[in-house]
């Protein structure tokens, strides 16, 4: 915060207009709106009261530079996300090719025994789904529980390491702010589910093309 003081100097306001030899103008007025109040929306009243008068800028204008890097970040955090993502259908797609190879003699029965090739490929995306929904539950859990004490954790590796993450000097935060945006959680766990499903297609359908003789002779 010391920032704050080497740029911001608080003074009744006659005293500043004397001293700035201003008379009885004023060159900037901040408005204070309410959390849940919108930007946009008190930014276009002020600018239609004021008109062309003065000029009109929100804090995020004020700090786009700032605001620009985060929105890089989340952008690149996100990419991050889905690599990590297809890395996992990858390892679903190794996983159900493996269970087919050792599941032949098994999917031969189940044919000569009067399944349709939709039933099998419906078996193997459910698979697929099966343990595509077990690793994202796992994942969201975890990743919430994380971001919701992730001050404490922080806290946890200073004492027990005696290390310092995040230095308040350097990066300007007294702890680590955490937020849940809950339409990302749900936009990341719905790709993830996607991707699971895209991932068991190519074993499932492999497995419904199986031959019931082919399939007997091997085993």
């Amino acid at each position: 915060m010391e920032e704050v003081y080497f740029n911001f100097v608080y003074a009744p306001l006659r005293d500043a207009q004397r001293l700035l030899d201003l008379g009885g103008k004023i060159t900037g007025i901040e408005v204070f709106l309410a959390d849940d109040a919108s930007i946009e929306t008190a930014r276009r009243l002020v600018s239609q009261v004021v008109g062309t008068q003065a000029w009109v800028f929100d804090w995020l204008q004020a700090n786009f530079g700032f605001f620009s890097a985060i929105q890089a970040q989340t952008n690149v955090m996100f990419l991050v996300l889905t690599m990590i993502v297809l890395v996992a259908a990858f390892n679903i797609v190794s996983s159900l090719v493996m269970l087919v190879r050792t599941k032949t003699a098994d999917i031969a029965i189940l044919r000569t025994m009067g399944a349709s090739r939709g039933a099998i490929l419906r078996i193997f995306l459910l698979d697929g789904l099966a343990i595509g929904g077990v690793g994202t539950l796992l994942g969201v859990v975890l990743g919430l529980a994380f971001a919701r004490n992730i001050e404490a954790i922080r806290q946890w590796l200073q004492r027990s390491f005696d290390i310092v993450l995040f230095d308040e000097t350097l990066y300007l935060l007294a702890e680590l702010p955490s937020r849940i945006e809950w339409t990302e959680v749900a936009a990341i766990g719905g790709m993830a589910l996607v991707f699971a499903l895209l991932a068991s297609l190519y074993p499932a359908a492999r497995a419904a093309r199986l031959d019931p003789v082919e399939g007997l002779r091997r085993e």
